[in-house]
């Protein structure tokens, strides 16, 4: 987990790759908010009973048998509703973009993504 002295929210990157949740979380971890990381579901929903995210950015194409829709799902039953999903994908036919929404998921983002522009996104979300 990376902390910050004065957390401006607690964000959970989900991410089969090392290499994206590590950036994700060093850039996000930058931008003043407490992050955990976790490269699988099964990791993801572990992690979740204990740091209670306020956001969680979650890869759709997950190993292990439970995807990203299915973990949106299973993460707000452990969480509770006020949890805010962002499907961080590259899925992104409008196909995609309407399953995410329909799975529970609050935003859709297409990969590569920009870090400004997650960087909003946050502050939009965690006021």
């Amino acid at each position: 987990m990376v902390q910050t002295s004065q957390s401006k929210g607690r964000v959970l990157v989900v991410d089969d790759s090392r290499d994206t949740v590590d950036l994700l979380a060093t850039g996000i971890g930058m931008l003043g908010y407490e992050t955990a990381i976790a490269t699988d579901a099964h990791e993801a929903l572990r992690i979740a009973r204990e740091f209670k995210p306020k956001v969680a950015l979650l890869d759709i194409g997950l190993p292990g048998g439970v995807d990203g829709y299915e973990l949106a799902a299973r993460l707000r039953a452990v969480v509770g509703d006020s949890l805010v999903l962002i499907a961080i994908t590259g899925y992104v036919r409008e196909s995609d973009r309407a399953r995410a929404i329909e799975a529970g998921f609050d935003v859709h983002v297409a990969k590569p993504f920009d870090l400004d522009d997650l960087r909003n996104l946050l502050a939009e979300l965690l006021p």
